[in-house]
C-alpha cells in the first residue's frame, strides 16, 4: 500500500499550521510507525496552483503492472473561533471553487469555477490530466463533474468513526473526550477554500486511476460508470473479474492546537492512518480475496 499524506503551509490568518508540524511528526516516526505502507509526505502550499501541480503527479502515477493500493489523505487546519476539539472526516467535496480569500498567490476563484473536470483548476496551472483541464487528449471515460456536483471518498467514514473511537478509548480506558482526549466527527462541508479544492482534485484523479487499470477489466465493462444521483463520480465500475486498483482519498480537517493539544492530536493521527490501512488492506483483498470495491462517490 502507498500512503501519501499531505499537510499545509502557513496562510493568511494561520502563521504556524499544525498540520505541516503534525507531517513533521510522523516524518520522525520514520517507518516503523506503519510497518509496510510505503508512506510519502508532502506540505502543499496553500495556493491552488499547488493542488494543481499535486493533482498532475497523480495522473501519470500508477501502471497496470503495479497494482499497489493507493491512499491519499491531506490534513487541514478549522480555525474557526468555535471549533471543537474533534478531527472531522470529510466525506465529501465539491466541485466549485469560492474562495472567501485570496490564497498564497493572491488568486481569488469564484463559485462559477470549477475545481476539476472542464475547465478546472487554475488557467495556465498544472491539470489533472483531464483533457478539459489543461489541454491534454486524455481518453479517460469517467464522467466530468460539473460546477456544483458532490465528489465523495468512497472510504466507508461510520466505519473510519468507530475504529478510531475504539482505539482512542482502548488507551484512554474508555475516558468522555475532554480537552485531552480527541473527538472525531463525520463532515458532509469542506469549505470552499483550499481544503475543498484539493480534496476535489484528488477524488477526482483517483476516479481516473480507479478506472485506468486494469484495461481488461474497463474493456469488460464497456467502461460504464455509475453516478451519483446529486452529480457527482461513480467509482464503482462494470462487471469483469479482474483485480482493481484501490485509489481513494481522505480529507480531514483538525483544529488548531490551542483547541486540541498537540499531543493529542498526533494520537489522533496515529490510530487515523493505522485504522485506515487496515481498512485498505481489508478493502483491496474482498470477502473473497478478490479486489473489492474502489468506492463510491456522489452519495449524500
Amino acid at each position: 500500500m502507498r500512503l501519501i499524506l499531505t499537510g499545509f503551509g502557513a496562510f493568511q490568518g494561520v502563521s504556524h499550521n499544525p498540520t505541516e508540524q503534525l507531517i513533521a511528526f510522523v516524518e520522525q516516526q520514520g517507518a516503523d510507525l506503519l510497518p509496510g505502507v510505503d508512506v510519502e509526505l508532502r506540505t502543499l502550499r496553500v495556493a491552488a496552483s499547488a493542488a494543481d501541480a499535486f493533482a498532475a503527479e497523480l495522473a501519470f502515477r500508477g501502471s497496470a503492472a503495479t497494482p499497489t493500493p493507493l491512499l491519499i489523505v491531506h490534513l487541514g487546519v478549522d480555525s474557526r473561533p468555535d471549533r471543537l476539539p474533534t478531527i472531522a472526516l470529510e466525506r465529501c467535496a465539491t466541485n466549485e471553487c469560492g474562495f472567501p480569500v485570496p490564497d498564497e498567490d493572491g488568486l481569488v476563484l469564484g463559485r462559477e469555477r470549477a475545481c476539476c473536470g472542464v475547465g478546472g483548476g487554475v488557467v495556465g496551472g498544472g491539470g489533472d490530466g483531464d483533457g478539459g483541464d489543461s489541454g491534454g487528449g486524455g481518453c479517460c471515460k469517467t464522467p466530468t463533474p460539473p460546477v456544483g456536483a458532490r465528489l465523495s471518498t468512497g472510504l466507508d467514514l461510520c466505519a473510519l468513526r468507530l475504529g478510531l473511537e475504539r482505539r482512542r478509548d482502548a488507551r484512554t480506558g474508555g475516558r468522555r473526550p475532554s480537552g485531552a482526549e480527541y473527538g472525531v466527527a463525520v463532515s458532509e462541508d469542506a469549505g470552499r477554500f483550499l481544503c475543498n479544492y484539493v480534496y476535489a482534485r484528488s477524488l477526482h484523479a483517483c476516479a481516473r486511476l480507479r478506472e485506468g487499470r486494469p484495461v481488461a477489466e474497463a474493456e469488460a465493462s464497456g467502461g460504464r460508470r455509475e453516478e451519483g444521483g446529486d452529480g457527482g463520480e461513480g467509482a464503482r465500475g462494470g462487471g469483469g473479474g479482474g483485480r482493481r486498483l484501490v485509489a481513494d482519498a481522505l480529507f480531514v480537517h483538525v483544529p488548531p492546537f490551542a483547541v486540541l493539544p498537540e499531543r493529542a492530536q498526533r494520537e489522533a493521527l496515529v490510530d487515523l492512518l493505522r485504522e485506515l490501512a487496515a481498512a485498505v488492506t481489508t478493502q483491496q483483498q474482498g470477502p473473497t480475496g478478490e479486489a473489492g470495491e474502489a468506492g463510491e462517490a456522489g452519495e449524500s
